[in-house]
């Protein structure tokens, strides 16, 4: 995985056509920087505004966020 940059934790979510789709949409999911631990930390998620569940999971790395999102745990 490429080390995150100060410029790529501002940057706008980036939309990974390689996860999971929405399980309850159907959307492609959106990983961003997580606020609620350290520098690596990162969320994924359905940002669907029509979704009635916008699933998400955080991870202690991307790595890490991606494998939750995965298996949907």
């Amino acid at each position: 995985m490429p080390k995150m940059t100060a410029a790529k934790l501002n940057a706008d979510p980036v939309v990974r056509y390689d996860l999971k789709d929405c399980p309850f949409c159907g959307s492609s999911p959106e990983i961003q920087y997580w606020h609620g631990g350290g520098p690596e930390k990162r969320h994924i998620g359905c940002n669907n505004s029509r979704c009635d569940v916008n699933p998400g999971v955080t991870g202690e790395n991307e790595r890490s966020a991606i494998s939750k999102w995965q298996r949907r745990i």
